[in-house]
């Protein structure tokens, strides 16, 4: 079985000109969008908030971090959460 799949995606061009403003806007592509614009677009949300939609956008900058990131900032968390259990216990 393939690891990866192709899905071609298909959308007004009014619509897709506004996301590339706003990727430009945030410093990201089109991609980095996707996985929540997907989901909003799916559930017909984008069409219907599209201006409550793009101030979240605006107002959740992209992160420095890959999915390769992930493991490492869970176990920075999770030390972080263990001192200060630790110190809450103390007291």
């Amino acid at each position: 079985m393939a690891s990866e799949q192709t899905v071609t995606l298909t959308i007004p061009a009014e619509l897709y000109e506004k996301l590339e403003k706003e990727a430009e806007i945030r410093g990201t592509t089109l991609i980095e969008l996707l996985p929540d614009l997907l989901s909003a677009y799916r559930l017909g949300y984008l069409e219907r908030h599209e201006a409550r939609i793009q101030e979240l956008l605006r107002s959740h900058p992209p992160t420095p971090y890959t999915e390769e990131d992930v493991p490492r900032l869970v176990k920075e968390v999770r030390k972080e959460l263990a001192a200060e259990h630790e110190r809450e216990a103390r007291h």
